[in-house]
C-alpha cells in the first residue's frame, strides 16, 4: 500500500515553505487550501449551503467566496466556526479521499520500484480528523514568537488577529505529542531544507 504522510503546522509554522519545497522535489502533494477553493468554487453544493446559513454577502457579485466576509462571522464566534468547519469539512474529506485513491491507483507499486509517498498538506489535519486517512504526520514548528511575527508580516494583520486564530487550533505541544516526526523551524530557509533533506533521506 502506497504511504500517505500528513504535513500539518500552525499559522506561521512554515508548512508551506515545507511542502512547496516538496513539491520541488517531486513528491505528490494533496493540499487542502487548494481542495478548499475547488470545492467552495462559484456554483458548488458546499458554497451554496454556506451562503443559505451565513447569509449572501459571503458571497461576492460575480459569484465566488468571500472569504475575508465569512472570516469576519466566524472568528467572532465559535458555534459558528464549529458549524463552516463541519460543511467544509465533510466537503474536503470527500475530495482527499478521491485524490488518495487516484494516487495508489495511478501506478502500480513493487519491491522494485517503490512509488513515493503522497503528502496531505493541512493546518488542521488534527482538527478535522484527517490524521486519520495518513500512515504517519509530519509536524511543522516554531516558536509562538517567530509564528506571530511571520503570520503578521506575511497578512499585515495585527499581532493579536493572529492569536485569535491560533485560539482556535489544537495546542502545539498537543500536537508534538501526537506527531510522529517533527520539523522545528524556528532558523534560517537553509536549515530548513537541510531539515527536510533529512526527513525524505528514508524515500
Amino acid at each position: 500500500m502506497k504511504r500517505v504522510i500528513g504535513i500539518t503546522g500552525g499559522i506561521g509554522s512554515g508548512k508551506s515553505a515545507v511542502t512547496g519545497e516538496l513539491l520541488s522535489r517531486g513528491y505528490p502533494v494533496i493540499d487542502a487550501d487548494v481542495i478548499s477553493r475547488e470545492v467552495s468554487g462559484p456554483g458548488s453544493a458546499a458554497l451554496k449551503e454556506l451562503a443559505s446559513i451565513f447569509g449572501p454577502e459571503i458571497v461576492d457579485a460575480d459569484g465566488a467566496f468571500d472569504r475575508g466576509a465569512v472570516s469576519k462571522i466566524i472568528f467572532a464566534s465559535p458555534e459558528k466556526m464549529n458549524l463552516f468547519n463541519h460543511i467544509m469539512k465533510g466537503a474536503i474529506g470527500a475530495r482527499i479521499d478521491e485524490k488518495i485513491a487516484e494516487y495508489r491507483a495511478a501506478a502500480p507499486e513493487s519491491a522494485a520500484a517503490p512509488v513515493k509517498p503522497v503528502f496531505l498538506s493541512a493546518a488542521l489535519l488534527y482538527e478535522a480528523g484527517w490524521d486519520a486517512k495518513c500512515d504517519e504526520v509530519w509536524l511543522v514548528t516554531a516558536d509562538d514568537e517567530i509564528r506571530l511575527r511571520r503570520a503578521a508580516d506575511r497578512d499585515g494583520v495585527p499581532a493579536e488577529n493572529i492569536r485569535a486564530r491560533m485560539a482556535f487550533q489544537i495546542p502545539e505541544a498537543e500536537k508534538r505529542k501526537r506527531a510522529d516526526v517533527t520539523i522545528e523551524n524556528n532558523g534560517t530557509p537553509v536549515e530548513l531544507l537541510e531539515k527536510i533533506s533529512d526527513a525524505t533521506t528514508a524515500f
